[in-house]
């Protein structure tokens, strides 16, 4: 019997619920029988080897298909199922609008839902887009360079928090970043507590950072993607590690709008009768990754004065030469130009070379 399982996770325990999968053909006495006790067995079990086990040992002889939503608990529970030689489709919690938009949140409704999402999806209707599942090393990659990123985002509240306190005690000094090597020597030998409980903080996050820059280095030196990524002018290697662990393997995008849109750097559209209007963008996928696309597009317009990059040449063509398009609004177009870039760096294999 072919059969879709949708299956809520949680961090202990795991609800799900079974369908048949055939839409045309009737279902038969013993096949429901079947699927009752299944939905009884399996209304909530643990949410571990053991659990996933006796669920697997339950299916056995089955034609079994199985969803379950993106979260933290999905990565761990998609390799176990995996490795037991299930079929796993994970999908986005924000496609699937039968669940988030409903009043009913209980594990039992949202299990029910996501095995009728998978039921259609086997008979042909798209509804939800399924989400990429990297294996473990290059989950921890990500991981590298997300917690890289948190460290920076401390760093700068330090640095704000800094300046604070010296504008607010009439303290002067000029210097280029205040937590660079001098700035705090000196700060730190002024005998104030606040600064010096600041100072110790910041200096801490700096070899935090440090040490997490040599473990990505290591990750990353010999990666294909990555090397292709940093010949672009403005990507550096904290951005290139990054964009590098979300892609993955470049070929799973059919071209560069489709990759941009990984991103979320393509406009939505409002659908209409009468007309198809672009939107904003979409804001899709990984916000840190797209924040860091910008900041690459930015670095690299700056060092780019002859505008021969194709992303240079975007931004002046609509906010120079007296255009009236917002400054974020051409940034942002020139963000999408830049992750087409990537795109193509990582998927012909070749350095960046200016038009």
């Amino acid at each position: 019997m072919k059969i879709a399982v949708g299956m809520d996770l949680h961090a202990r325990k795991t609800t799900a619920f079974a369908v048949s999968a055939n839409a045309s053909i009737e279902i038969k006495t013993n096949e429901h029988t079947f699927l009752e006790e299944f939905n009884k067995e399996f209304s909530s079990f643990s949410s571990n080897e053991e659990g996933m086990s006796a669920l697997v040992r339950f299916l056995c002889g089955h034609d079994v298909h199985i969803l379950i939503e993106n979260s933290t608990k999905t990565h761990e529970i998609y390799w176990m199922l995996t490795g037991m030689g299930m079929d796993v489709t994970v999908a986005f919690a924000a496609d699937l609008y039968r669940i988030t938009k409903s009043k009913k949140k209980t594990d039992r409704h949202d299990a029910i839902e996501l095995a009728g999402y998978m039921r259609r999806k086997l008979n042909g209707e798209i509804e939800f887009r399924v989400s990429f599942m990297p294996n473990r090393e290059w989950l921890m990659r990500r991981e590298l360079c997300r917690t890289l990123y948190d460290e920076s985002s401390n760093l700068s509240d330090t640095r704000r928090q800094i300046r604070s306190h010296m504008l607010l005690h009439g303290m002067v000094y000029q210097a280029t970043d205040i937590v660079g090597t001098a700035p705090l020597e000196y700060l730190g030998s002024l005998g104030d507590p606040v600064l010096d409980s600041l100072v110790a903080r910041a200096r801490d996050s700096r070899k935090r950072m440090k040490n997490l820059e040599h473990l990505i280095l290591r990750q990353f030196g010999d990666d294909p993607l990555y090397k292709s990524l940093r010949t672009i002018d403005g990507v550096g290697s904290v951005i290139a590690a990054y964009i590098a662990a979300l892609t993955v393997d470049v070929r799973r995008f059919e071209n560069a709008k489709e990759f941009s849109a990984f991103f979320g750097l393509v406009p939505g559209m409002r659908e209409s009768a009468d007309s198809s209007p672009h939107c904003h963008i979409t804001r899709r996928g990984d916000d840190v990754a797209r924040m860091m696309i910008y900041q690459a597009a930015l670095v690299h317009i700056s060092i780019d004065p002859d505008g021969e990059s194709g992303v240079t040449r975007t931004f002046r063509r609509l906010n120079g030469n007296g255009k009236k398009m917002p400054f974020k609004k051409a940034m942002t177009a020139a963000a999408r130009k830049m992750a087409e870039l990537m795109f193509a760096v990582m998927r012909s294999g070749r350095p960046y070379e200016p038009r």
